[in-house]
């Protein structure tokens, strides 16, 4: 028997707070960095097509969500799609730290602006305070001082911008889905020359 599900409605009206448009558009919207092994199918999947919906392009690396496709190198495709954003969105999560691919794309999103961090069942003083010190040992056995130390750089970084923490059960998680998709919202509006905009999100839950 399945089980049945409610809904939930999400609504706001956001404004443009700025009547200058950006100087040129980028390819994507929003830039999704994550691990495929924590969230195949489940967050990244509800955020991406929850973007789609509102008609925010959105670029997933879709090699990324199965493990196996990934390399110990991010390749130039993912560098030039992370240059061709307007905006990111990093999950967090328990083995993030352990893949060389997702740390080189925070390394190069940390050089840009609009980051908005989601600790999917870690927090911040998880991240902060040594959750992914057994994947860095490994890391300074295999690679470079230099490159290891920018990711830590870049980790240290991402705990000090205000995100989302992500627990468990549907409506939990679907929240920090609403913000983002409010804040890139503001970020969108300019692009395509509205001034406000009434935005509707459902989220479901089993019972």
């Amino acid at each position: 028997m399945r089980p049945s599900t409610s809904k939930r409605r999400f609504r706001a009206t956001i404004t443009n707070p700025t009547s200058s448009p950006p100087s040129r558009r980028s390819t994507h919207d929003v830039f999704i960095s994550f691990r495929g092994v924590d969230v195949r199918n489940t967050f990244v999947d509800h955020l991406h097509s929850t973007l789609g919906r509102k008609r925010v392009i959105g670029f997933r690396d879709d090699d990324n969500m199965d493990d196996s496709n990934v390399g110990e190198n991010v390749d130039q495709r993912i560098l030039r799609a992370i240059e061709d954003s307007s905006s990111y969105v990093v999950v967090l999560t328990r083995n993030y730290g352990s893949s060389a691919w997702c740390l080189d794309e925070l390394v190069h999103i940390m050089r840009r602006s609009r980051i908005f961090p989601i600790f999917y069942h870690v927090t911040p003083e998880d991240v902060s305070s040594g959750c992914y010190e057994d994947d860095f040992d490994q890391h300074k056995r295999r690679y470079t001082y230099e490159r290891v130390d920018g990711w830590l750089r870049a980790l240290a970084w991402i705990v000090g911008i205000s995100g989302w923490v992500v627990t468990s059960g549907q409506y939990v998680q679907s929240m920090p889905v609403c913000h983002v998709c409010l804040n890139l919202f503001c970020l969108h509006l300019a692009t395509i020359g509205i001034n406000s905009i009434h935005l509707d999100i459902d989220i479901y839950s089993e019972k």
